[in-house]
């Protein structure tokens, strides 16, 4: 009832929260990436 859809959307949110969290951090790594880069180059 009740318990089981809410801990489905509890779920829905953490999935989501972790897949901005993977993005996030893999924007910085690129950005790093592309730094490193210029600054050899």
């Amino acid at each position: 009832g009740k318990n089981g859809r809410r801990t489905a959307l509890e779920k829905y949110s953490f999935d989501t929260i972790e897949n901005t969290i993977r993005e996030s951090v893999k924007e910085v790594m690129t950005n790093r990436e592309n730094k490193k880069e210029q600054n050899e180059g």
